[in-house]
């Protein structure tokens, strides 16, 4: 067995091991897509190829209170 400790994390065997609790990086930004047909959709930005995306983490926005339209959903937010 081999063991390798850092102050983030721990390695055993190959495996990474990260405290709970520690946020982990993203690995892209949020974003709001909103589709001909699909609906509206949040979540991070995985790949983009034109005018295909692919979302990780990714949830339908199927309604919303605190902002009139969707152009303010994406600059202020919505209720939550």
């Amino acid at each position: 067995m081999t063991t390798n400790i850092q102050h983030d994390k721990v390695t055993i065997n190959g495996v990474d091991y990260v405290r709970a609790g520690k946020e982990q990086p993203k690995a892209g930004p949020e974003v709001l897509v909103r589709t001909y047909c699909a609906g509206v959709h949040i979540g991070t930005l995985k790949s983009r190829d034109g005018k295909e995306v692919v979302l990780t983490n990714a949830r339908r926005l199927w309604s919303w209170a605190g902002a009139f339209t969707l152009s303010a959903v994406c600059t202020k937010g919505g209720v939550t």
